[in-house]
């Protein structure tokens, strides 16, 4: 905006606040700048809209500072009333330019309301209250704030204060208070209360470290531990190791993990420094401090069981409880909280839990809780197992959902198989693996998930499918057979479908011919038992090319020499249909698809130039660009209507295949959709076609 009226210089991170926005500070800019003091608090929607909650110095004093605050350097705090809590660091109502900064309030749909102004107190030093907070607010268990300040206070150092959320400030400790600051100087960063119940935090100088080359007060800065009674513990002084290999100067705060300790940064010095940095002292560390106090650590924090049949004790779901930390875990209440407003979730006894915890746990122990399930309706359930004890993270939470259903009984409410067709018939072929392929759908007609044990096939057949092992009520998939005979004459077979339906195993008898070329020996009354493949197999012991899984037939011996009569030799190519007819097909929606089998009945390799299709039709098809001599591919077809009514068109197979172009007529009929089919594709859609076997 023109004049950065909507703020300059963010300088530091963003809330998440309960209505779902992200709000912030810049340090500067905004509507109201004066003598160069100025600064935003903003509002940014999660679509990137800013709005400009509050600019700072619409107020100013007499001695010509911001009285309501300016130069905002910390973030926001969201306090238990839903009012954002936040500092600055110069302005208020104390002092002359440019002031010693403030606390301020914005309530939930209000205007800023400025806490306290900072230098409030002057004697017997001034600003003995403190200035200068930098750093952000953490709101305690209490209900009060508690912040720092980087300057002020009794010895000009800086402070720690509690204020409560109407405005009333108290000095909690005052840095630089033993000889040489070794108990820490200059606070920039905020405070954490830890699982404890104590405050920890980081002095940017002071501590028993290196002397801090006369950039302000000796010493590389601390770690310490306030606790509510104002008894402040330094823990460690930071530049305390050979060339301070421990780093130097934290700016920033603490935050306690799940183990129990506390991590940090510096910003100078470390292992590194020395041989990497620019400047010597520069580089910095992470640093990871820790306190001997417990930690809580849980193996999930999620247990989903699904559905369970109603009135049905479940088998049961564990979570592992450990304590990774140095000090004991007091485990004060293991315990299962239903969620209102889901049905009969109310009822204690939908989730139970059971344990071996006890009243504590040792650092390095573990423990497990075991939750079972007992579903007395079918309306979804949800509740939270909560761990209370004393380690950081405080209630720890799992959330735990599951589902009833009603006891499946075969031929009532349970899985009920449909195969169609039931038959299939296969065309007459050479011998050798074929590319003629016939389509089987699976359908479950039933109201329980079909769960398929195995899907088995004898002769000299072959499948592939789409089933996997549950099909959902309703819902379909695809069984492809191909026929791979040896030898000649007719032979049958059996697809045998295994599952927890009743009427298992579900079969479709099948049936295909081979026919011989000439000049070979007779053919056999039967037809030779397969013979399983081994693994990895590509070429038969008739030479012929078989894929893995596929079934590898006895040799026989075959001449190629084909026989050519005067009508037979004119054709080049032979369809196994001329036309395909599709039953009546919803609107939008893709029918299973059919089969045409194009075979090279001549003893020379065809080319194929294309095979397209014309009208609401389409096509794959695994042909290539030539068939060899008496070899065939397959062409699978679906129908997918755009509008209700009959749909026609031509598929086309061009190349040199004779005196003319192949053509096979399509014809379909669209059905109107159903108001309820207007939704996404469900479980009951015609899967894709399996890959070719």
């Amino acid at each position: 905006q023109t004049g950065c009226a909507d703020g300059a210089f963010p300088q530091t991170g963003l809330l998440l606040a309960s209505d779902g926005n992200l709000y912030g500070t810049t340090a500067e800019a905004g509507s109201n700048v004066h003598n160069g003091q100025a600064g935003t608090v903003f509002k940014i929607s999660p679509s990137g809209t800013l709005t400009t909650v509050y600019s700072f110095c619409a107020v100013v004093s007499a001695q010509g500072a911001c009285a309501d605050g300016a130069g905002p350097h910390s973030g926001l705090i969201q306090g238990s009333d839903g009012s954002l809590y936040g500092t600055t660091i110069t302005g208020g109502a104390n002092g002359t330019y440019p002031g010693a900064g403030t606390v301020f309030k914005i309530p939930a749909g209000h205007s800023l309301t400025t806490l306290y102004s900072f230098c409030a107190v002057n004697t017997p030093v001034n600003c003995a209250d403190g200035a200068s907070p930098y750093a952000q607010l953490v709101q305690g268990s209490d209900g009060n704030l508690y912040g720092t300040t980087s300057g002020g206070g009794a010895n000009g150092s800086g402070t720690v204060f509690k204020i409560t959320t109407s405005g009333t400030l108290t000095t909690l400790y005052n840095f630089c208070a033993q000889s040489n600051c070794t108990d820490g100087s200059e606070p920039f960063s905020g405070l954490v209360q830890g699982s404890d119940g104590n405050f920890y935090g980081t002095t940017y100088f002071g501590g028993t470290g290196a002397p801090n080359n006369g950039n302000g007060p000796p010493g590389g800065g601390t770690v310490f531990r306030i606790s509510p009674g104002v008894t402040l513990t330094t823990l460690y002084s930071f530049c305390t190791q050979t060339g301070c290999a421990d780093g130097n100067e934290p700016y920033a705060g603490l935050i306690q993990a799940s183990d129990g300790s506390f991590y940090g940064s510096t910003t100078q010095f470390g292992a590194n420094s020395a041989q990497n940095a620019i400047n010597v002292g520069d580089g910095g560390t992470v640093f990871k401090l820790n306190v001997g106090l417990p930690g809580a650590t849980l193996s999930t924090h999620t247990l989903v069981f699904g559905y369970q049949t109603l009135d049905q004790l479940s088998p049961p779901l564990t979570v592992t409880l450990t304590n990774p930390g140095l000090g004991v875990l007091n485990i004060l209440g293991i315990s299962i909280v239903p969620q209102a407003g889901l049905g009969s979730i109310g009822e204690p006894d939908l989730f139970a839990e059971a344990n071996n915890c006890g009243a504590a746990l040792a650092p390095g122990a573990a423990c497990t809780i075991m939750v079972t399930f007992t579903p007395q309706s079918t309306i979804g359930q949800t509740a939270t197992l909560q761990i209370t004890d004393n380690g950081p993270g405080s209630p720890q939470i799992v959330t735990v959902t599951g589902n009833g259903q009603t006891p499946t009984l075969p031929g009532v409410n349970g899985p009920s198989v449909s195969l169609s067709p039931t038959s299939l018939i296969f065309p007459p072929q050479p011998p050798g693996p074929g590319h003629n392929r016939q389509t089987i759908t699976l359908t479950n007609l039933g109201l329980s998930p079909l769960r398929i044990s195995g899907i088995t096939i004898n002769g000299y057949f072959a499948q592939t499918n789409t089933c996997g092992t549950i099909v959902s009520a309703g819902a379909n998939c695809t069984i492809l057979v191909g026929f791979n005979p040896v030898g000649s004459g007719t032979t049958s077979g059996t697809l045998s479908v295994s599952d927890n339906a009743s009427g298992t195993p579900q079969t479709v008898t099948l049936q295909g011919t081979s026919i011989l070329f000439t000049g070979g020996p007779a053919p056999p009354t039967a037809l030779p038992s397969p013979v399983a493949p081994q693994p990895g197999s590509s070429v038969g012991a008739s030479g012929v090319k078989v894929a893995p899984g596929r079934q590898i037939l006895p040799a026989r011996p075959v001449s190629l020499q084909p026989i050519v009569t005067t009508a037979a030799a004119q054709s080049l190519v032979r369809l196994s249909s001329s036309s395909l007819a599709f039953a009546g097909q919803l609107v939008g929606t893709t029918s299973g698809p059919q089969t045409i089998s194009l075979t090279n009945t001549t003893n020379a390799p065809l080319a194929i130039t294309g095979i397209s299709v014309a009208g609401d039709f389409s096509q794959t098809n695994d042909c290539g660009a030539t068939l060899d001599a008496g070899d065939h591919c397959t062409v699978l077809v679906t129908f997918r209507p755009e509008g209700p009514g009959p749909g026609v068109g031509t598929m086309t197979i061009s190349g040199k295949l004779g005196s003319r172009v192949q053509t096979v007529s399509l014809r379909g009929q669209g059905q109107p959709s159903k108001s309820e089919e207007h939704s996404l594709p469900g479980p009951n859609r015609t899967p894709a076609p399996p890959p070719p076997i």
